[in-house]
C-alpha cells in the first residue's frame, strides 16, 4: 500500500505525511510498496508598541494632553508557509499541501495525491486521493537542530510543528479505479503494476520540522533526534 501524505506530509512531506494511510505500488506479484507524504510551517513574531505624550499651555491656562499607547501584539506568519505547494516523485503521482495560517504560527493543511499517466506527472490523470477533513500544524519552536538533507548542512534552524490528523475516510476517484472499499481501493498505472490506497485513517500526531529555501521547503521526520528529508524532496509553490 502506498501511503499517503500522512506519513508525513521521509513527506520530506511526502515521506513525513506518508504514515498514516495512503498508496502503494502493487506489482503482478503484489509484493512492493511505495510511500508518499504531504504538509509545511513556520512563524516569526513581531512586537510593537509606543507611547506618546504631549502638553502645551496656552496664555490663557489650558493645558492639552495627547498620547498613543502601543499593545505588544504579536504577528502571525503565516505568510513564510502559507500557499500551495507540491512534488512530483518522478513515478508518476504529485503530492499537493496547501497550507493556510491560522494564527501563532499554526497552519491548517489539506492535501491530495494526483497521479498522472506518464513518470513526470504529466497526461492524463488516472486517480485523485484526497482527504476531506484538513489535519493541523501546530507550532512548538524554532531551534537549530542535527538534519539530514542531501546537499545541505549537517545542522539547521528547523521550524517545529505537532501534525494532528484527524480520524477520517479518504476518497480516491478515477474511472480506472477498482475494488472500491475502504481496506483497499486500486487502479493501474503503466507500464503494468497497480497502485492501491488505504482509506481509512485513524487519528495520529506526528512530530515534523519544516526547513524553507528561496525555492521551496522541505518537510523533514524526526527520527532519533535527527530531522531527515534524505530523498531530497522539496515542495515548490505553485
Amino acid at each position: 500500500m502506498k501511503s499517503a501524505l500522512k506519513t508525513a506530509l521521509s513527506l520530506s512531506l511526502v515521506a513525513v505525511l506518508a504514515a498514516c494511510g495512503g498508496g502503494g505500488d502493487v506489482g503482478s506479484s503484489n509484493g512492493t510498496s511505495g510511500a508518499g507524504g504531504t504538509t509545511g510551517t513556520g512563524g516569526t513574531t513581531g512586537t510593537g508598541g509606543t507611547t506618546g505624550t504631549g502638553e502645551t499651555t496656552g496664555t490663557g491656562g489650558t493645558t492639552g494632553t495627547g498620547g498613543a499607547g502601543g499593545t505588544n501584539t504579536p504577528t502571525t506568519t503565516a505568510n513564510k508557509y502559507e500557499g500551495t505547494y507540491s512534488y512530483c516523485d518522478g513515478d508518476h503521482t504529485r503530492y499537493k499541501v496547501t497550507l493556510t495560517g491560522t494564527g501563532n504560527n499554526n497552519y491548517r493543511a489539506t492535501s491530495s495525491e494526483i497521479t498522472y499517466q506518464n513518470s513526470n506527472c504529466t497526461g492524463s490523470v488516472l486517480a485523485t486521493y484526497s482527504e476531506p477533513i484538513a489535519s493541523t500544524l501546530s507550532f512548538i519552536e524554532t531551534a537549530t537542530s542535527p538534519a539530514r538533507i542531501p546537499g545541505l548542512a549537517s545542522s539547521l534552524s528547523i521550524d517545529k510543528y505537532k501534525l494532528n490528523i484527524p480520524q477520517q475516510t479518504a476518497t480516491l476517484t478515477g474511472d480506472s479505479v477498482t475494488n472500491r472499499s475502504a481496506n483497499s481501493s486500486c487502479f493501474p498505472v503503466p507500464p503494468n503494476r497497480n497502485i492501491c490506497y488505504g482509506l481509512n485513517l485513524v487519528a495520529e500526531q506526528v512530530d515534523l520540522g519544516f526547513y524553507k529555501t528561496s525555492a521551496g521547503y522541505y518537510v523533514l521526520n524526526l527520527e532519533n533526534g535527527v530531522y531527515l528529508n534524505e530523498e531530497g524532496s522539496l515542495f515548490v509553490k505553485e
